[in-house]
């Protein structure tokens, strides 16, 4: 019998509902409680994956300041969070007599 692929396998079964702008206050306060950190406020988009039992199993959080945070939550109640922060070098600054 032939394996599936890790991609095949991944969230099949899983429903993805965006978090609507009502809700984002809700969110930023599960992701505090969890210990996120960087962002500021709430959560400026956010979207959320429950299991087929209706879990709630994966939280996907961006907030206005370039941080962003992942909360994963597992049958046993225990969870994972990560956040990161988008970096985004600056070009240097051209001066008048550079060529394009």
């Amino acid at each position: 019998m032939r394996a599936s692929s890790p991609r095949r396998r991944g969230l099949r079964g899983w429903r993805r509902v965006d978090v609507t702008a009502d809700n984002m206050a809700m969110v930023g306060e599960k992701l505090r409680e969890c210990g996120s950190m960087g962002g500021d406020g709430d959560p400026v988009a956010a979207h959320a994956f429950y299991d087929n039992q209706g879990r709630l199993r994966r939280l996907h959080a961006t907030y206005g300041n370039g941080w962003r945070a992942t909360l994963v939550i597992r049958t046993d109640g225990s969870f994972s969070l990560s956040q990161a922060i988008k970096l985004i070098h600056p070009a240097p600054a051209r001066q008048s007599g550079d060529a394009k």
